[in-house]
């Protein structure tokens, strides 16, 4: 279906939502979305995600298969999304995302602890400041500050 017939394809309710590969940024998403419409799907009917690299169209399902041509048109990759499936959720409900943040935190928290130790021993305000307040938090910083004059 082309654009020069003028004609939309029917909303639905429940939306089919698609995983996008190897989309990169919103210029991307963009092409998808115009891509659709291209092939009768109503403006406000499709959404393009870059952040999640996900698209939603509110069309029926039967209708799926006449907006596929315009889509794989593009060249990126479509993966239909089955309604329960929860691995596009999103990075923070990972286990293994959580544990390596914990490891991130943790790791700039040692090294501004050492930072800070090697700066009592060298005598170094300017260290003493500002690790301190990058450990203790922006609100210290007042306080580190105070006592470092």
């Amino acid at each position: 279906m082309s654009r020069a017939d003028n004609t939309t394809l029917p909303t639905t309710s429940l939306p089919i939502r698609m995983r996008v590969h190897g989309m990169d940024c919103a210029k991307d998403a963009a092409e998808i979305e115009r891509a659709a419409r291209s092939a009768g799907v109503a403006e406000g009917d499709v959404k393009v995600s870059a952040a999640t690299h996900v698209m939603t169209l509110r069309i029926a399902e039967d209708d799926l298969p006449k907006v596929r041509p315009a889509l794989d048109a593009t060249g990126y990759g479509f993966e239909l999304i089955k309604s329960g499936d929860t691995t596009s959720d999103p990075a923070y409900k990972d286990p293994s995302y959580r544990r390596a943040l914990w490891i991130v935190v943790l790791l700039n928290l040692g090294y501004g602890v050492i930072e800070m130790f090697g700066g009592f021993l060298s005598g170094s305000q300017a260290l003493k400041a500002v690790n301190g307040g990058a450990i203790l938090g922006h609100g210290s910083d007042g306080i580190v500050l105070s006592r470092a004059a």
